[in-house]
């Protein structure tokens, strides 16, 4: 009898047959494949996954070189189909004529899941309106990654918002963000290395210094990262954490409703002088502080004639 091979405690041979059985399920002909594929770490693709893209006879691809390193690994070798934002509309007219002749093809973005984010949304449409399926493949995702490693509760009263990339100029941002005051839900958002800062800037002016947020990094590589913290103390985090390289998943945590009086004038001076300096008039600097913090505008009106004649004398 041939001893059972392991790795780590693992049965490869249970892995085979896992495989085996994955094989025997039904995989339609003429249909799109919608694939997950790793966050960062190369094991973190499925075994379903990896059969699929062997068993395909085309994969759709937003960059060849990214997806060549998960493909060559595993040695899985397909045509492509180039599938990013700028070529949606003629990769899905492409995929549309091989399903008609009866192949399947699968669809996988750089990291994660198609659509989440990534180009795809276009594609999927299309092929759904010609009348061929659509079969997903799940796996990782940045966004339950960051949200398991941050400990913070989601019931079924609750649950979580998941928004995307924020807006990238300030002001858009600061509109964005103040209509989050009040949520009682974690809100989950993606953003660049080189937007980061100002963004934890633009948090601070809106939300004040006790709002507590999580931000996930380099998720399931080597040098993982996930801090937790007041945005009173980013700046710590920054000397601390930050260097610039991938994209973050970032976590507003749910307004708690334990700021006091005293901190909320505090942030509304803090949100004026700001909104001045962006060269809003006093009238509309306080309106708006109103609104994101809940302080009456006169009250905020008169604290501001304060610390602006201060500036003017």
């Amino acid at each position: 009898m041939v001893k059972d091979r392991q790795i780590s405690g693992i049965s490869v041979d249970n892995i085979f047959n896992s495989l085996k059985q994955i094989e025997s399920q039904n995989w339609p002909e003429s249909s799109l494949y919608v694939v997950s594929t790793p966050i960062g770490n190369l094991g973190d693709v499925s075994l379903r996954a990896l059969y699929v893209l062997s068993m395909v006879d085309f994969i759709a691809v937003e960059d060849k070189r990214v997806s060549s390193i998960l493909l060559n690994y595993y040695g899985i070798k397909k045509p492509f189909i180039l599938a990013h934002k700028h070529t949606e509309k003629s990769a899905a007219n492409k995929i549309c004529e091989y399903l008609e002749m009866g192949n399947r093809v699968a669809i996988i973005s750089d990291a994660g899941s198609p659509v989440i984010s990534d180009p795809g949304v276009g594609v999927i449409s299309e092929v759904k309106s010609c009348g061929y399926s659509v079969v997903p493949i799940p796996g990782p995702s940045a966004v339950i990654a960051a949200l398991m490693g941050a400990g913070i509760v989601c019931s079924k009263d609750t649950g979580y918002s998941f928004v995307g990339f924020i807006p990238t100029k300030h002001l858009q941002r600061v509109h964005v963000f103040s209509s989050w005051i009040s949520t009682k839900v974690p809100i989950i958002m993606f953003e660049s290395p080189h937007r980061i800062l100002n963004s934890l800037q633009d948090f601070l002016e809106v939300f004040g210094p006790l709002r507590f947020v999580t931000i996930a990094r380099e998720l399931t590589k080597k040098f993982e990262d996930i801090q937790t913290f007041q945005l009173k103390n980013y700046h710590q985090w920054i000397s601390n954490s930050f260097y610039v390289k991938g994209e973050f998943v970032i976590i507003l945590h749910p307004n708690n409703d334990d700021g006091d009086v005293d901190s909320d004038l505090e942030h509304g001076d803090e949100l004026i002088k700001s909104l001045l300096s962006e060269g809003l008039s006093i009238s509309q600097s306080v309106k708006i502080a109103a609104k994101i913090t809940g302080v009456s505008r006169s009250k905020l009106y008169q604290r501001s004639l304060l610390f602006v004649s201060k500036v003017t004398t």
